[in-house]
């Protein structure tokens, strides 16, 4: 896909939802996030997405239940945008836990 076509494709689409902040890009990537409620209108889940063209669009197995710091996406970047280490999603402490073996390991993934 051209860069061209790629701005077509996502004409209006393309910066981030929410929380908007200038700091929410990092290494060519920006925090897309977004939040639905459910039919019944008893919770509301929210949609974490890594942006980046050329790459496109890479999911962020994050708690639904929280929305992504611009610190924690900083983080799980530098760690190379790891996935879930137990049963359920991604939350803070796991990151830094992920954090800690990495120094541990010279900079190395675990």
């Amino acid at each position: 896909m051209s860069y061209a076509e790629h701005l077509e494709k996502y004409l209006g689409d393309y910066s981030p939802k929410e929380p908007i902040s200038k700091d929410n890009r990092y290494n060519g990537w920006y925090l897309v996030q977004h939040s639905e409620e459910e039919p019944d209108g008893d919770c509301s889940k929210i949609y974490h997405v890594a942006r980046s063209w050329p790459s496109g669009d890479v999911s962020i197995d994050w708690t639904p239940y929280e929305f992504m710091t611009d610190e924690e996406f900083k983080l799980w970047i530098e760690l190379k945008m790891p996935g879930r280490i137990n049963a359920g999603p991604l939350r803070t402490e796991d990151l830094w836990k992920l954090a800690k073996e990495y120094m541990n390991n010279g900079g190395m993934a675990a």
